[in-house]
């Protein structure tokens, strides 16, 4: 079974990112869908007493069409807003929390490895010079404290 490549951190951390930017994106697509269809005139028939259009230019269905599509980008623009404050909150948070994990991590490996050299060299190292005479031990101590 083939090993697998290890990431660096900054590889993890641009693969975090992609994946934050691609949930954003797409919850965005899903917003802004939900609110057109939310926005979007229902077309019900009016089986009672149908009015004749006024002629006025106040109720004309272009510009209807024009105050609901200027109420559909201003409430889009907010959503998107809020949704881009939202997703920004949310990978710095999660920057914060992953370089506390990698540095955890780091730190524990850093403990481990520093204990596996004390326990395999330098352990065994001391207690050879222990087992030597005193006159040798001193040599060995002048040497070392040059």
């Amino acid at each position: 079974m083939p090993r697998k490549k290890r990431l660096s951190y900054d590889d993890k951390r641009k693969s975090v990112i992609a994946k934050l930017i691609f949930v954003t994106v797409v919850l965005a697509i899903v917003l802004l869908a939900n609110l057109l269809m939310s926005l979007r005139p229902s077309k019900k028939p009016d089986t009672a007493d149908p009015e004749p259009q006024k002629s006025s230019s106040e109720n004309s269905p272009k510009n209807e069409r024009i105050i609901n599509e200027a109420k559909l980008k201003d409430s889009a623009s907010k959503t998107l807003g809020a949704f881009k404050e939202q997703a920004l909150n949310t990978k710095d948070n999660l920057e914060g929390v992953s370089e506390e994990a990698i540095e955890t991590g780091r730190n524990k490996a850093e403990k481990t490895i520093t204990d596996f050299v004390y326990e395999s060299t330098l352990k065994p190292l001391i207690d050879k010079i222990q087992d030597l005479p005193e006159e040798q031990q001193e040599l060995i101590k002048d040497a070392v404290c040059r």
